[in-house]
Parts: C-alpha cells; sequence; structure tokens
C-alpha cells in the first residue's frame, strides 16, 4: 500500500516537473547601479554599467509584506499594506519638498521607495505571483520584460493589494485597497555612446479608516480577540493617488566625458474624510481624536502637490576614477481647498564620484549643495571585509509640517521652523569574509527633530538627539538545517520624543530539502520577531502620519510566523502561518488601539516563465 501511494505521489510530481520542461535557466540582469526617484531630492541617479541577477531564490518567498524586508524595528497598523514606520524614519533628511505620507506607504507602489529598475534579458521574463490569506488578504502582482533588440528593452509591472478589515465592524468593504502599474523601457545605441532610461509609475491606494479600538477595563483588550464585540472610534475613507514620469538620457562624447540629462516630474492627491465620529461620553471631545480645533465630525480635507525636476551634467570615466557632476532645478505646487496655488523651487549643484582603492576597495563621495541652504555631504568605503558611510545633512522642514488646515486641526509655522540637522555614520564588519557573521554599527546626532505631538501640534526639539545601533547579524547552516538571526540595540536619548524600543530581534530557522535530483526544492521553519517595551507612536489618519502619545505602552510581543514552501522548477508554492502565539499573550498591540493581525494562515504561488 505505501509503495502504491509513494508511486502515485512520484508520478504527480513527474508530471509537475514535465509541465515545466520548456522552462530552461537563463542570466537575466537588471541594468540599475543606484536609487533614485520623484520622492527624493537628494539621491542622483548613476548607471555604470554594473548588473545584478534578478533574485529568483526560494529562501524568502513567504515574506511577501514589504515592510518584512527591514531587519530593524518597524512599527505598523497591524493590517496587511497599513502604514508603517521604521528607523528610517529619523533622518528627516530625504527632500525638500517632501510629504510625509510618502514614507509609510512607499513600499507598497512599485519603483518609489528604493530601486527602480530596469532590465537586458536574454529572453523574454515574466513572473506572476499570488497570495491569499484567511482574514481577506489578497496579493497580485507581476512583471514582463523582454529586449526587443540587444540594445531595446520594454516591460511592464502591476501589483493588486486588498486587506479586508481586521474587525468586522463597517461592512464588508475592503480596508485597503491599492493598484499599482508601471510602465518601462530602455534604449543603449550600438556603439554604447548613447543610452536612455523612461519609466512611467501609477499608484492608487483607497483605505476605510476604523480608528482602533477601545480597551477593556483592566487594560486588556477582550479575550481571545472577540472581534465582533469591539467598538471602533471612527469611520473615514481616504484616497491617495501619485502620478510620475521620468526620463534619463546620456551621450558619451568619449570614455573620459559624457553629457547626462535627467527628468523627474509627478503629481500625487490625497483625500480624507470622517464619515462619523462620537463625542467622548459627557464631554466635548471627539473620541478617537486628540484634543482639536473644532469639536464637529466631518472632516474634510484634500491636498496635491505638482513636482518637475531637471538635472544637466557631464558624468565621465578617467582610470580608476569614475565622475558625475550637475545642477537640478525643481519645481512645487502645492494646493489644498483652502490655498489654490503656493509655488517653491530650488537651484543645487551635486557631485558624486569615486575610485579603485585596489581591485577589492572602492571609495566613494557625495556631495549637495541647495540654494535653499540645505545639503548634503557623504563618503563611504567598500572592502570584503568591510563597509563603512559617513554623512552630513541639512534639511528643510516636511511642507505639511509648515502648514495645514482641516475641520479639526490647522496650523501655520511658515518661516518658524529650523532645518533639521543631522550628522552620522554606520559601518559593517564581515570578519568570517562571509556574509555568515555581520557586525554593524550606527550613530545619528540628530539636531531639531520635527514632530507631532499628543495634541497633533508641530513640536521642534531645541537640542541634540543621539542615537546608537549596534547590531550583530549571523547565519549559520549545517546540512539541511539552516539558522539566521538578527539583534539589535537601540542606545538614544530622546526616547520619550522617538518612541522606539531598546531591543529589537529576529530568528528563523529552517530545514531545506531537495528531491528527484534537485528538481524539488522544500523548505519548512519559523520565524520569530520582538522587541522590548516601548512608548509606541500613535497614528493619525488625517495627516497620513505617527504621531508622540504618552498614554498607550506597548509591550514585548512575540510574533511567531510558521511556513512551509516548495519548488519545482520554476513553479514556487508557500503555506504560512501568521502570529501563532495569538492565544498565549492577550495584549497585542504595536500601534495604540491598532492590534496586530490575528492568527492567519496564507497560501501563495509564483511563478517565473523564460521562453
Amino acid at each position: 500500500m505505501r509503495s502504491h501511494i509513494f508511486a502515485r505521489l512520484t508520478w504527480a510530481v513527474s508530471f509537475l516537473i514535465g509541465l515545466n520542461s520548456i522552462a530552461s535557466a537563463q542570466v537575466v540582469k537588471d541594468t540599475l547601479a543606484g536609487k533614485y526617484g520623484p520622492h527624493t531630492v537628494w539621491e542622483t541617479t548613476a548607471y555604470d554599467d554594473q548588473f545584478k541577477n534578478i533574485d529568483t531564490s526560494i529562501h524568502n518567498i513567504y515574506q511577501t509584506d514589504p515592510k518584512l524586508e527591514f531587519r530593524d524595528f518597524y512599527q505598523d497598523l497591524g493590517s496587511f499594506g497599513s502604514a508603517y514606520r521604521t528607523l528610517h524614519n529619523l533622518g528627516q533628511t530625504n527632500g525638500v519638498f517632501k510629504e510625509l505620507s510618502e514614507d509609510h506607504y512607499d513600499n507598497y507602489g512599485l519603483g518609489q521607495e528604493g530601486e527602480r529598475k530596469f532590465y537586458t534579458t536574454l529572453s523574454p521574463f515574466a513572473k506572476l505571483r499570488y497570495q491569499l490569506g484567511g482574514i481577506g488578504d489578497v496579493l497580485f502582482d507581476g512583471i514582463y520584460t523582454r529586449n526587443i533588440n540587444p540594445g531595446t528593452n520594454f516591460g511592464f509591472e502591476f501589483r493588486r493589494l486588498k486587506s479586508n478589515q481586521l474587525f468586522p465592524l463597517i461592512g464588508d468593504d475592503a480596508l485597503i485597497n491599492s493598484t499599482s502599474l508601471r510602465l518601462f523601457g530602455s534604449y543603449f545605441a550600438p556603439n554604447k555612446k548613447y543610452k536612455l532610461f523612461a519609466d512611467y509609475h501609477s499608484t492608487d491606494y483607497n483605505s476605510i479608516e476604523q480608528g482602533g479600538i477601545d480597551i477593556a477595563p483592566t487594560g486588556l483588550i477582550l479575550s481571545w480577540f472577540d472581534w465582533g464585540n469591539i467598538n471602533a472610534r471612527l469611520d473615514a475613507s481616504s484616497k491617495y493617488e501619485d502620478r510620475s514620469y521620468f526620463l534619463y538620457h546620456e551621450y558619451m562624447l568619449d570614455k573620459g566625458i559624457g553629457l547626462y540629462h535627467e527628468f523627474n516630474g509627478g503629481r500625487k492627491k490625497h483625500k480624507y474624510t470622517d464619515n462619523s465620529v462620537d463625542l467622548d461620553s459627557g464631554s466635548t471631545e471627539l473620541l478617537f481624536y486628540p484634543t482639536t480645533v473644532n469639536i464637529y465630525a466631518g472632516t474634510y480635507h484634500k491636498w496635491s502637490n505638482t513636482s518637475l525636476r531637471n538635472e544637466f551634467g557631464l558624468k565621465g570615466t578617467l582610470g580608476k576614477i569614475w565622475y558625475k557632476a550637475g545642477i537640478h532645478q525643481r519645481f512645487y505646487w502645492f494646493e489644498d481647498h483652502i490655498e489654490s496655488n503656493n509655488v517653491k523651487q530650488e537651484i543645487a549643484l551635486q557631485a558624486r564620484g569615486g575610485f579603485d582603492l585596489n581591485d577589492s576597495t572602492k571609495f566613494k563621495l557625495d556631495f549637495i549643495q541647495s540654494s535653499t541652504g540645505a545639503f548634503q555631504y557623504k563618503a563611504s568605503i567598500k572592502h570584503p571585509l568591510f563597509m563603512a558611510t559617513g554623512f552630513s545633512n541639512n534639511s528643510l522642514p516636511f511642507y505639511i509640517y509648515e502648514r495645514f488646515t482641516s475641520n479639526h486641526y490647522n496650523w501655520d509655522n511658515t518661516g518658524n521652523l529650523r532645518n533639521v540637522y543631522s550628522i552620522g555614520f554606520n559601518a559593517h564588519l564581515t570578519p568570517l569574509k562571509s556574509d555568515k557573521l555581520k557586525l554593524s554599527l550606527g550613530y545619528r546626532l540628530i539636531d531639531n527633530y520635527i514632530y507631532f505631538d499628543n495634541q497633533i501640534q508641530v513640536q521642534q526639539e531645541s537640542g541634540a538627539i543621539s542615537v546608537l545601533t549596534p547590531s550583530v547579524d549571523y547565519k549559520f547552516k549545517y546540512k539541511k538545517l539552516g539558522f539566521e538571526t538578527s539583534l539589535q540595540y537601540n542606545a538614544f536619548t530622546g526616547n520619550r520624543i522617538l518612541g522606539l524600543p531598546n531591543v529589537n530581534g529576529m530568528a528563523k530557522s529552517y530545514y531545506a530539502l531537495k528531491l528527484f535530483k534537485g528538481a524539488l526544492k522544500t523548505n519548512v521553519g519559523a520565524e520569530i520577531r520582538t522587541w522590548s517595551d516601548y512608548q509606541a507612536y500613535g497614528y493619525m489618519p488625517v495627516l497620513h502620519s505617527f504621531y508622540h502619545q504618552d498614554e498607550f505602552n506597548s509591550y514585548a510581543t512575540p510574533y511567531l510566523t510558521g511556513f512551509f514552501d516548495f519548488r519545482i522548477k520554476t513553479v514556487t508554492m508557500f503555506i504560512r502561518g501568521e502570529n501563532l502565539l495569538e492565544y498565549i499573550h492577550a495584549w497585542n498591540f504595536q500601534t495604540p488601539y491598532y492590534p496586530m493581525k490575528p492568527l492567519n494562515v496564507s497560501f501563495g504561488v509564483q511563478w517565473n516563465f523564460y521562453d
């Protein structure tokens, strides 16, 4: 009987392998060497003809939520696709005209935060991914790209993200509903002297905001996560649209000198409406909102910003030295239902260069100086055993800190806020000549830090805040058993304001197995993330922003994920169980009044297509 069952299993696996026999492995590379995009003023575009292979590994296939890519601390609203903040938000040096909401949703779009990729393929490449969760999470995304000749490539990406409410109070509408599309293309002249990269990106993000939950009198949420009996504090909706355009082209006169031009443009629109907000019993204060200017419900606020940026300059390579220097001009228009047109502009000089000290050691310099008084200086050195970066930044406050008007809040700090100054370094040491052990140390000193207080008013610290972050990452593999861990400690002044835990960590263990001569690969394992007690930031949906609060503590809560995945040629499937310790600990919050995702089982499949 056992042999009969095994024979049937062998036949089924062989049949799936046969379906994929037409697919053959190939080298598929992207041409991106740097990070850039309309989300930041200070990042420059650098194409150094370096190639990176597309990651088609099975190892982290179960991690489909972009915020899990960060190994440092992150805080979110519980739902898949919700707003989140990480240690990356502390610098406040990402731009002159940036809106706060861009920080917390960027990674759910395509090509905004991080790398906007272009490809060179030896044959057409396509990838499809689908994920379905037991509490209504849906992720569907894909990419298609191909070269129509050796120098011309085009393609598109799309992403559909949906998440139901964690507690069913308002109906069956999705809590989060997001669609992103990206069209891209590139051209390399046969003589390699001319290059062109073009990109269009569109994101529509809609959410129903329930405003958190009431806490039981004991200080704990209702036992066994009885979501149906929890009262929401808010019924509101938020819509966010992003349209961006990118064009980069260069012409090399010879190897030592060339001309380049880069254009970034786009428009972002945000609209927020609260439909009903109850008054606190026996009070004139609204539930959920902290102290407000007006006590009535019916917030309606909208704004849009349009940005155009042109950069011209020279680039080239002289022996082991490469350089890129230019000047950019940027215009910015801000509109809302109070002010129809507010224009800002800047002119900035910027230069980036580097040289090879030897075959394995590279040194880079960045210099940016703006007419607004903002600047960025950065130097880095990279060696097989270590990497170190030092930086100094001076940036203008985010625009929303300067002025805001709605039914509940309003302020005008134009001309009253000082530039935010940040200085620090990051260093990584890999003493084992591999990525098995990585020792890291980061330090950042922030002066004039700006934040929202518990009354949703803008505050600026008069003194400096320091953050020292040592961390250890370790990977170990013995035969079929693997183990990974990351431990980070945050030693800082200003903990009351930053709202961060002192300790956060991640550990993962898995068992990998190959069958049928390597045609079938499997992983089974578990990952746990945790942090120390801390006073978390609250979240204000009117602003799409987090704020400092001093009434609610978030306690250490281990978050356990179990996963099983397997691959047959180019088809990968996974089953993931999230928050497996839900019923062990009753307190389950990372953000005040927003419970973490309850126990949930997700299923996903990814298929890579090669011609």
